[in-house]
């Protein structure tokens, strides 16, 4: 078994998917350093999770075996082993100690990054629109601020993946204290690579020996997002499968196609109200009372201003020109498609 194990388990909307990415494009270079990122893609590691996780909802590849290939990776390794997967992060007590239990006898450090919560909240509503999701920017964010007092799909959605000082605990309850580090994400107008070497300081990576990479998983912009999400009742309506939404919309229309058009709208805006200002002074105030390492400063969750337009500002003719530009990418990605396949 490898001597030490690095989980990076999220959480989402934290600069992971960059994180995973440059892991994997410098998998060479980190193997030099004796550092091994499982997998031939990060798609590998996904599967692997899902497996651990008994989770079904992973498309059209079967995960089955994956979690046991993963382990059989880390134990012909004599280093340190990273794997980066955000579905770890909000797990309840009984599936973390199965993954726990999966590394005995090894130096196991969990890291979670964190950012702070106004940041999160557009983001996670474009990402659940993403994810087959119809409610409204209003749903999402009357959800997200009446929980736990009012418990409702939006809110419990948001929340299981953003309650991040209890997803800490849990994890510092099971691995203990000492072995958990939590990541913060600067503020905008940091250094792009802030994230990486903080990350990296704590996986005992020589960050600077990385190349660095274009950023990944673009947020769409505010008119993309609404036509998603309209473009979501309908298939939904048609009864499209979630193995084919997750290939052809997902990964096709929306990070192929539209993401590929935010420079040319209005971003989706989120000024800082107050009730956030609360929640989030709460959070900093559960993070110290866990008494876990920081790299970075947990004052950087403090919320601060997404700047953009508010959805409802949005006009029907934004929308059409971004579902005009979803046509487009749809046709381009259908012939690049055709001349992949052999005559």
């Amino acid at each position: 078994m490898a001597a030490r194990v690095v989980l990076h388990v999220g959480a989402m909307k934290s600069g992971t998917s960059y994180i995973q990415n440059r892991l994997f494009a410098n998998q060479e270079v980190l193997r030099d350093q004796g550092v091994l990122v499982p997998g031939r893609s990060w798609r590998d590691q996904v599967l692997a999770v899902t497996d651990v996780l008994e989770h079904k909802r992973v498309g059209p590849v079967s995960a089955e075996g994956k979690w046991q290939w993963l382990l059989d990776e880390a134990a012909a390794w004599p280093g340190t082993v990273v794997v980066s997967m955000e579905y770890l992060g909000p797990i309840g007590q009984e599936k973390i100690r199965k993954v726990v239990d999966s590394f005995p006898d090894v130096d196991l450090h969990v890291v979670m990054t964190v950012r702070d919560l106004n940041r999160n909240i557009p983001a996670m509503w474009q990402e659940t629109v993403q994810n087959f999701r119809v409610w409204t920017w209003k749903e999402h964010l009357d959800g997200v601020r009446g929980w736990p007092e009012e418990h409702n799909p939006p809110g419990d959605n948001f929340w299981r993946q953003q309650d991040t000082p209890a997803m800490a605990g849990r994890w510092a309850e099971a691995v203990g204290p000492q072995s958990l580090t939590l990541v913060t994400v600067p503020h905008p107008g940091a250094d792009s690579d802030v994230l990486w070497h903080r990350f990296c300081s704590v996986a005992g990576i020589d960050g600077d020996a990385c190349a660095p990479i274009p950023r990944t998983n673009e947020a769409l912009g505010a008119a993309s997002t609404l036509v998603m999400r309209r473009l979501n009742e309908l298939l939904r309506e048609s009864g499209l499968a979630w193995k084919d939404y997750s290939v052809l919309v997902k990964f096709g229309l929306a990070k192929a196609g539209l993401a590929l058009h935010k420079g040319e709208e209005p971003a989706l805006g989120f000024p800082v109200p107050r009730w956030v200002k609360r929640r989030s002074k709460e959070m900093i105030e559960r993070f110290e009372a866990l008494g876990v390492r920081v790299e970075g400063d947990l004052a950087e969750l403090k919320p601060v201003p997404v700047a953009g337009t508010d959805p409802s500002s949005v006009s029907e003719r934004e929308q059409l020109e971004a579902a005009l530009v979803g046509l487009r990418e749809i046709v381009r990605l259908w012939v690049a498609d055709r001349e992949r396949r052999p005559e």
